[in-house]
């Protein structure tokens, strides 16, 4: 996996190459590091993207189990706090399968966590995307070589 370092070195060769670049905040762990929203897109903004977007942690399926148990072992003193935090933009649990909550969550502390990463994003001159935006492409199939032999 790549560091933080890493990946903020490859905005900075994808922007320098002349493409646009947007990054994706995820997951959002309410009540874990939904605080760290506006140092990351600062340092985005920094390496050179331009639009950025979010998901909000899912914990589908059994997936649930394993985090709330790594999160307890892990962070003792803080679990439940992050639990509470989930289950409130969850409806009240870990976890909601619709279409249309599952990426952003609802309720007060969901609509809090957008209204930070919106406010952040246009602080810094970066605007909101979507992951289903259609970004214009430069890609270019290559040529075929002459010397390659087809099958058929």
């Amino acid at each position: 996996m790549a560091t933080p370092k890493r990946r903020f070195q490859a905005i900075e060769r994808l922007a320098a190459a002349g493409l646009s670049v947007a990054v994706s905040v995820a997951p959002i762990i309410p009540g874990l590091n939904d605080e760290d929203i506006a140092k990351v897109l600062t340092s985005a903004r920094e390496a050179g993207a331009t639009r950025a977007h979010y998901t909000l942690l899912r914990l589908p399926g059994p997936v649930k189990d394993v985090f709330e148990e790594r999160l307890r072992e892990k962070l003792p003193l803080r679990a439940e706090r992050v639990l509470h935090r989930i289950r409130e933009t969850r409806s009240g649990e870990l976890s909601d399968p619709r279409f249309q909550h599952r990426m952003r969550g609802e309720g007060i502390y969901a609509q809090t966590i957008e209204r930070l990463f919106d406010t952040a994003a246009r602080k810094v001159g970066m605007r909101m995307s979507s992951m289903t935006e259609t970004a214009p492409t430069t890609f270019q199939r290559p040529a075929r070589p002459s010397a390659q032999l087809s099958l058929f």
